[in-house]
């Protein structure tokens, strides 16, 4: 807007380009995941980003949490919203393992955990089990290569417990994926 302070990334410094470019290529690799959660949302009004207690009401310690959420029911998000804050207290909701997206570290659920993480890292979880279709190939934008690959990180976990995942895909323009297509 005309008269308000410039809020592009590349108005503030390089370091601040960068992890918003870091965020921006993230977004892009999750697109798959992204559209089937959307999917899902016209299917069954499931709501794409989901305070904890969506999917753990009977886990009591999500019902006050106000500053994490989940993508889908897979990814959970910790975000540290303090200016000069560098780390935090994450509730790892109960009943399964979480892994962190960016070292691999596995947490058990049902506790809370102090959790560092530099400017450039938003604290992210992966519950065990999970399936996410990725595009791996970087993009600029929707629709400049139509025969990008998707392939599948999968967060083993407890062998006993089964996975599945449905990824949806359609051409990604029309209502044909309606009528089955």
């Amino acid at each position: 807007a005309l008269g308000t302070r410039d809020q592009e990334p590349w108005a503030f410094d390089e370091k601040t380009e960068n992890i918003n470019r870091k965020y921006i290529e993230l977004r892009y690799k999750l697109i798959p995941y992204f559209y089937d959660l959307f999917r899902i949302a016209e299917k069954d009004g499931s709501p794409i980003m989901r305070p904890l207690f969506y999917e753990y009401q009977s886990d009591k310690r999500t019902y006050d949490i106000s500053d994490e959420f989940l993508v889908g029911d897979s990814i959970l998000v910790a975000p540290i919203v303090e200016k000069g804050k560098r780390r935090r207290i994450v509730y790892i909701p109960h009943g399964s393992k979480w892994i962190d997206y960016w070292s691999g570290e596995e947490y058990e659920g049902g506790q809370y955990i102090v959790k560092s993480a530099p400017l450039d890292t938003c604290i992210m979880f992966v519950k065990e089990g999970a399936i996410i279709p990725l595009y791996e190939k970087k993009q600029n934008y929707i629709g400049e290569d139509n025969n990008i690959e998707v392939t599948f990180d999968i967060y083993f976990g407890d062998e006993e417990k089964k996975s599945s995942y449905i990824n949806y895909l359609d051409d990604g323009e029309s209502f044909n994926y309606k009528n089955d297509e």
